[in-house]
């Protein structure tokens, strides 16, 4: 098929998906679909339920060896900064 023809069954797809409720919504219509939705509370029990979830148990690896990174990288900015000479 030539370019233009493609660039035809590509928007058509693109508008079928859309009319299906197959595609993405476009940040528009996210943020009207969200502003629509009411406002709600999560109760307390399920709050601390994931407190207690995200604070407890061991770091990951990886979040460790990012805080050490992250602390060396100021480190160094704050030493070899030409301001700081």
């Amino acid at each position: 098929m030539t370019n233009e023809a493609d660039k035809f069954w590509k928007a058509v797809e693109k508008d079928l998906a859309r009319q299906a409720g197959f595609a993405p919504l476009t940040p528009q219509e996210a943020q009207k679909e969200f502003d629509e939705l009411p406002d709600t509370k999560l109760p307390d029990a399920e709050i601390d339920s994931i407190m207690e979830q995200v604070t407890s148990g061991p770091v990951p690896e990886m979040l460790r060896l990012g805080v050490r990174a992250n602390r060396v990288a100021r480190v160094s900015m704050s030493v070899y900064s030409p301001t700081t000479q």
